[in-house]
């Protein structure tokens, strides 16, 4: 008897804890889309590095679908305006897009930071 009841003490006690790191990890793990709008001003002023870059684009949003939309939206500009480190105008930093990517960049920071300015509200009223 004493067997059996250590036994399912045991495997409530590792359910537990089990539970209990799933629980405080899920939070640290997602994607902020602050994050994401810090990689596109970084982006913009030449001052990414192209492994960031990649990084953070490879994780989904899927918590989040209206930033997961803008994240493809940069897939689509990698895709099309993609320059490597190559410098725009002699002796300024180095840029991971053309002219004409960083228009787009531009474009999608904008929109961004509207989703963010809008859910603003939403977060000081949770807290």
């Amino acid at each position: 008897m004493q067997v059996i009841l250590t036994l399912i003490l045991a495997f409530v006690l590792v359910v537990a804890i089990s539970l209990g790191l799933l629980h405080l990890g899920r939070n640290r793990l997602r994607q902020r889309p602050e994050k994401l709008l810090a990689l596109i001003q970084q982006a913009r002023s030449g001052q990414l590095q192209e492994n960031a870059w990649i990084y953070a684009l490879a994780q989904p949003y899927l918590h989040d679908p209206e930033v997961d939309e803008i994240r493809h939206q940069l897939l689509e500009v990698e895709k099309h305006h993609w320059a490597g480190k190559t410098s725009l105008h002699h002796h300024q930093q180095d840029f991971l897009f053309d002219a004409e990517g960083l228009k787009e960049l531009q474009r999608i920071e904008f929109r961004l930071s509207q989703l963010l300015d809008k859910r603003q509200p939403q977060v000081k009223k949770e807290l």
